[in-house]
């Protein structure tokens, strides 16, 4: 028990040391206009006009600088404008290179921290973007467009459920539905037990 114990402290210890002494502690902190080249960890999320998602960066590129690494560092990226809807169509494990600025993490999104996101990415430019560089990501993306495929004579919002519950994919899911979901206490239904599917 004790040996688990100390195990577990110096675990969390590591996790949090990364959070706070990381190649992007400086630039966030210096909220700098940045380039990265970063690998999305989920689907992105939002509504029409605006995305939200994690991304693992790996290098990072300060105005008249070369790359250098970013440690592989997770950061929250949002966008809106122009790059939101663009961001919101790419999938987990998708390769990106994005333009914005660093910040910290404030508000709600510090809950964030215990998913070892050391920063905000608020992207203005979507660089570019290419499919997932693993071949186990891949087939898992070609499968899941393969559900996705196989629920398109379904009503929007029919869609949109069953999506959540085999793939944990809430994005379309209407706001109403969500919070009937969240109100009857089974919103782990969509996200959680869907994800697990996947």
């Amino acid at each position: 028990m004790v040996a688990v114990s100390v195990l577990g402290v110096a675990t969390t210890q590591r996790a949090h040391d990364g959070l706070v002494r990381s190649p992007l502690a400086g630039p966030v902190d210096a909220r700098a206009d940045v380039t990265v080249q970063a690998t999305l960890v989920e689907d992105p999320r939002g509504d029409r006009y605006r995305a939200r998602v994690l991304a693992r960066v790996e290098t990072v590129t300060l105005p008249g600088s070369a790359p250098t690494s970013a440690g592989g560092r997770t950061v929250l990226v949002t966008a809106g404008g122009a790059v939101g809807p663009r961001l919101r169509l790419l999938a987990a494990g998708d390769h990106v290179e994005l333009a914005g600025w660093l910040s910290p993490l404030a508000g709600y999104d510090t809950r964030l921290r215990w998913r070892h996101a050391v920063g905000r990415l608020d992207a203005t430019e979507l660089v570019s973007f290419r499919d997932a560089r693993s071949p186990l990501v891949r087939v898992a993306n070609a499968l899941r467009g393969v559900v996705l495929r196989g629920t398109e004579f379904l009503p929007v919002t029919d869609r949109s459920v069953v999506a959540g519950f085999l793939l944990g994919d809430t994005r379309d899911l209407p706001s109403p539905i969500e919070e009937q979901f969240r109100a009857a206490g089974l919103t782990h239904l969509l996200a959680v037990s869907g994800a697990n599917v996947a």
